[in-house]
């Protein structure tokens, strides 16, 4: 007799030596429920680069508190070249740390804010997918399901990112030896800094 998918999913949960394995089924089950939802999202795909670009999301793994003041200063340099700039942050962690508590520039999604199968949710959330920049950044070197899920469904029309298993969703891959945001950003600067783009490329 088969044994119903969710009574097994129940089994596991009561089991702590199977964690990783139910983790796993989650984000299985999460990846085909984002597949189904990608077919409804029409995004218009469209070049840009700190010249042509007016608006900026950076979209990182919080978890360690450390990549806070890089990407900080990071968007302090594209707010100075005129380029209005928003931070989200996705901790893979109930209790959100107080750095973030007490900085005014940064919206963060923890645990609280995922369903089962790891699809963030929420008013956070929701105001991330409302917000559309010219171009949205994703700085994420752990492979993070709920950020990726979040990338892939922004209708931003230039994405990047660095290369990893969660990479289809971007326009510009970054492959890097160093997975570290200062190292990150700053190829990044480098590359989309000095390239300037015509209004008829734009347009087309």
């Amino acid at each position: 007799m088969p044994i119903d998918p969710f009574l097994l999913l129940l089994l596991l949960h009561n089991n702590k030596l199977n964690v990783y394995f139910l983790k796993s089924i989650r984000q299985k089950v999460g990846s085909y429920k984002l597949k189904k939802r990608l077919r409804s999202v029409k995004r218009v795909k469209r070049m840009e680069t700190f010249t042509s670009a007016r608006s900026v999301g950076v979209l990182f793994n919080a978890n360690n508190v450390d990549y806070y003041e890089p990407i900080h200063k990071f968007a302090g340099y594209l707010n100075r070249l005129g380029i209005k700039t928003r931070l989200w942050g996705v901790v893979d962690d109930k209790k959100i740390p107080d750095l973030y508590l007490m900085k005014s520039d940064i919206r963060i999604i923890s645990q609280n804010d995922l369903s089962f199968f790891m699809e963030p949710s929420g008013h956070i959330s929701d105001d991330f997918l409302d917000d559309t920049p010219d171009m949205l950044i994703t700085v994420d070197f752990k492979n993070s399901f709920p950020v990726y899920y979040l990338s892939a469904l922004s209708e931003a029309p230039f994405k990047v990112g660095s290369a990893s298993k969660f990479d289809s969703c971007y326009d510009f891959l970054l492959k890097t030896d160093n997975p570290s945001p200062d190292f990150f950003l700053q190829s990044i600067t480098d590359y989309l800094g000095k390239i300037k783009i015509s209004k008829e490329f734009i347009a087309n």
